[in-house]
């Protein structure tokens, strides 16, 4: 069991008599739980009244002032303590920082290459999809030549001129020409 138990079962008791008696029944220890969150239910109560704060802050800060007078060497021992702790945050926080920062960049970085790559796939198909259409251009021009000239070899009279060089007559000493 905790103090919390404690408190609300004396609070729960319906007058002063009664809680006295309760508290008069507790064992040692449960009496010091129970004081020990009496005493946190106190001082939230008191934290949550803003007037109470800056009282206390006023209050605390001239005590503070006459124990530095009266102790400096603890105190001069505490702040060296104390500013080497805030610069160890201090430290901490500009790498959590900065593994934020890296980690946004890398990321914006990914993000870039990624469309960047999306864009090169894209130019890389139209300029595929150009020269396919360019290729398909010039087959049918090809196409069309190749068909005209066929119609041209077709359309021309057979000529019986032999085209090219006569052929030299042969030598008649040797082996005489096949006829077929």
């Amino acid at each position: 069991m905790d103090g919390k138990y404690f408190y609300e079962m004396v609070n729960s008791q319906l007058n002063m008599k009664d809680r006295k008696v309760y508290l008069s029944n507790l064992t040692e220890e449960q009496r010091v739980l129970y004081t020990r969150y009496n005493n946190k239910v106190r001082q939230d109560k008191f934290k949550a009244n803003n007037e109470n704060k800056e009282k206390y802050n006023k209050i605390r800060k001239v005590y503070i002032a006459e124990k530095r007078i009266v102790e400096p060497v603890k105190f001069q021992e505490r702040n060296i303590r104390d500013v080497a702790a805030f610069r160890a945050r201090e430290k901490l926080q500009k790498q959590s920082i900065q593994q934020k920062f890296n980690a946004v960049d890398t990321l914006t970085n990914a993000i870039r290459a990624r469309k960047a790559r999306k864009a090169m796939q894209i130019a890389a198909i139209e300029n595929a999809n150009k020269a396919a259409n360019k290729l398909t251009d010039i087959g049918d021009i090809i196409k069309g030549l190749i068909n005209e000239g066929k119609a041209n070899i077709e359309n021309k009279p057979a000529s019986n001129k032999n085209v090219g060089r006569p052929r030299k007559a042969r030598n008649p000493v040797g082996r005489p020409k096949k006829n077929a």
